[in-house]
């Protein structure tokens, strides 16, 4: 895996493509793209991760991964939120997204470095989100 993500975005911002080719190569079928927010391909009954922005339009702002499941209540697959700012979908961020539940509250990603720079790796932490909910499960992802 790390071969795969040491080459993305590591002076700028994860690209569209950069996390689709990263994205098929180490999660094959599981992975479904990344999208602009709200243009994600809705739940289907399977197993699976998109990657989606926070944002609706190019170049976007910041990535985020629904990790779906299906469920006894939920047919067409729960949605579990990884956000690596930590972030709770709210009515004035994400508000199509409330009520999903979210990963740990606990940030992985600052949002800007000590120099004050934008941190820029959020795609390459759903990535690697996205293999721990591939490898282990709902369970053990939520706890990220």
């Amino acid at each position: 895996m790390h071969h795969v993500i040491r080459h993305m975005g590591s002076a700028r911002r994860t690209s569209t493509s950069e996390l689709d080719r990263a994205g098929t190569r180490l999660l094959g079928s599981f992975y479904r793209g990344a999208h602009a927010a709200g243009a994600e391909p809705p739940p289907d009954g399977t197993q699976h991760v998109v990657i989606v922005n926070e944002s609706s339009a190019p170049p976007g702002t910041h990535w985020m991964c629904l990790y779906r499941e299906p469920s006894a209540t939920h047919p067409l697959g729960e949605q579990l939120l990884y956000d690596s700012f930590a972030r709770l979908p709210s009515t004035q961020w994400q508000p199509r997204l409330q009520g999903t539940e979210t990963t740990e509250t606990d940030a992985e990603q600052a949002p800007t470095y000590d120099s004050g720079a934008k941190t820029e790796y959020c795609g390459q932490a759903c990535l690697a989100w996205a293999c721990v909910a591939k490898g282990y499960g709902w369970n053990v992802a939520r706890l990220v």
